[in-house]
């Protein structure tokens, strides 16, 4: 389970409202340091980073070994781009033989770019220890923290390291490797075995939605986030995967519904407001659109950017606004390397050429859009002027 979905589970609002109920009386929340490492991580998800600081110094007055406060300490400062900070923190963690320790280790390698010297350092880790009783669940953990920082090729290889192979977590986390490498008919397989023997986990439902979605079954992914909302009217992954089937089959205003009530529930996920701002596009609500865009930027300076300078452009196009309509869609072709995307964006600047009847510019960017993709960006210009399109008649 993520944090997004625990957080939405009764079991933490439950905590939450103690502690809650605690400050209002003035009175202590006497809870484990794990509980109060989840309360600060609430906090910080949420945006209220200065109460997630406070409570932190709080924590670690009752708990000053706990290394659960640390760790969760050293994810929000990496969010924050405070990777020497992360550092200091790590070096003050007295038990570097718990296996978190080497995870955190690890994390901030991955956040520094180092991929391959983070694997490597796991590696070194286990071997050291591998005749360990705690190991194959070190493996399995080792597996999922990758997967979960976005590197599920190294994450792999950690399984030959897990001997129950039937065990449930085992099957979730493969059939979740075999979706991020675009097999998501062999996941669905897994998955279903998954939910025969537990019909009511969430967490089943919500992977077979996200893996009906990647393999373009978008009505039975709609299904299947339906039932995971019948048993848990607030689980954010299956409000999330429910608009996003939605948008796939063009029900905007609905999708857009869904995207809103999953920013309720987590207010700062740069995702749904990317997301919300694309419905309002296509639902020609352009000054909606673009709050959307900005509150992009405010939760994270690296998250969507091209995307997000390339819809700028587009709605500074719809209102004639062209000369800052090219920086965007210019900035957003220096800071991608997606091939299809650099052909719509340079099929954008040779419309905003055609406006401004330049047509030397023109040329220059439809050549340049046609060595990415000839036959894409063909086809997008001509979306661009249906008034070129031939008729049968003609």
């Amino acid at each position: 389970m993520t944090y997004d979905n625990y957080f939405s589970t009764k079991a933490f609002k439950q905590i939450l409202e103690e502690f809650k109920q605690c400050e209002a009386d003035g009175v202590p929340f006497i809870a484990s340091s794990y509980d109060y490492a989840d309360i600060i991580l609430y906090y910080h998800q949420i945006g209220q980073t200065e109460k997630a600081s406070e409570i932190f110094e709080k924590a670690m007055k009752l708990y000053p070994d706990a290394l659960s406060l640390m760790t969760g300490r050293i994810r929000m400062v990496l969010t924050q781009g405070q990777v020497e900070e992360a550092w200091k923190l790590a070096d003050q963690i007295k038990d570097k033989e718990d296996p978190e320790y080497s995870h955190i280790i690890a994390e901030i390698m991955i956040f520094e770019g180092k991929e391959e010297e983070a694997n490597q350092y796991l590696e070194d880790w286990y071997q050291e220890r591998k005749d360990e009783e705690y190991m194959e669940d070190y493996a399995m953990d080792t597996a999922w923290l990758l997967l979960d920082l976005g590197l599920p090729d190294l994450a792999w290889k950690w399984l030959d390291y897990v001997d129950d192979r039937d065990e449930e977590e085992f099957l979730e986390l493969k059939a979740n490797l075999l979706i991020s490498a675009g097999k998501a008919e062999e996941a669905k397989k897994i998955i279903n075995q998954l939910i025969d023997r537990d019909p009511y986990a969430i967490a089943y439902w919500n992977l077979l939605a996200y893996a009906q979605l990647k393999n373009g079954e978008i009505e039975d992914s709609i299904t299947s986030s339906e039932y995971a909302l019948a048993i848990n009217p607030d689980d954010c992954e299956a409000t999330y995967n429910k608009a996003s089937a939605l948008y796939s089959l063009g029900n905007i205003e609905e999708a857009l519904h869904y995207f809103e009530r999953y920013s309720q529930q987590l207010p700062l996920d740069s995702g749904s407001e990317f997301h919300q701002a694309l419905c309002l596009c296509e639902l020609d609500r352009f000054d909606e659109a673009f709050k959307h865009l900005e509150k992009v930027e405010q939760i994270s300076e690296n998250d969507y950017k091209d995307e997000v300078l390339f819809i700028k452009g587009f709605i500074f196009l719809q209102a004639d606004r062209l000369d800052e309509a090219k920086k965007c869609f210019l900035e957003s072709i220096r800071l991608t390397d997606d091939e299809a995307m650099q052909s719509k964006e340079y099929a954008m600047l040779a419309y905003c050429a055609l406006q401004e009847e330049d047509f030397d510019a023109f040329e220059k960017y439809m050549k340049k859009g046609s060595m990415f993709d000839p036959k894409g960006m063909n086809d997008l210009f001509s979306n661009f002027l249906p008034g070129d399109k031939r008729t049968d008649k003609e």
